[in-house]
């Protein structure tokens, strides 16, 4: 697992109420599906993110469930309507239940 904290890019970190805010993500992890071989013909044990969600403070935004379909360091973009301030929490979980997380505030202008 890396130590890279998540890239977070927001089209607007303080909106007007019901502005529509575009959120970019990505995180550094490996994304191995455990069918590809190594050097010595050994199967690479599987190493997936299992999970995402993004929350504003306590009211869930997104969830999501990858599968192994999903390259190496994945890449998210979604849109939420900003109806209050808060804090957009950021969760990723993966096969072995260690946990990403990152956090941006929103405030309404």
């Amino acid at each position: 697992m890396t130590t890279t904290p998540p890239r977070i890019w927001m089209s607007n970190e303080t909106p007007q109420q019901g502005e529509i805010v575009r959120v970019r993500t990505q995180v550094a992890h490996v994304m191995e599906s455990g069918f590809r071989l190594d050097a010595a013909g050994q199967i690479m044990p599987r190493q997936m993110m299992t999970r995402f969600e993004a929350r504003l403070d306590d009211a869930l935004l997104l969830t999501w469930l990858p599968e192994i379909g999903i390259a190496q360091n994945p890449y998210l973009e979604f849109t939420f309507k900003a109806q209050a301030s808060g804090l957009l929490r950021l969760l990723w979980v993966d096969d072995s239940g260690t946990e990403i997380r990152a956090e941006r505030q929103v405030t309404l202008a």
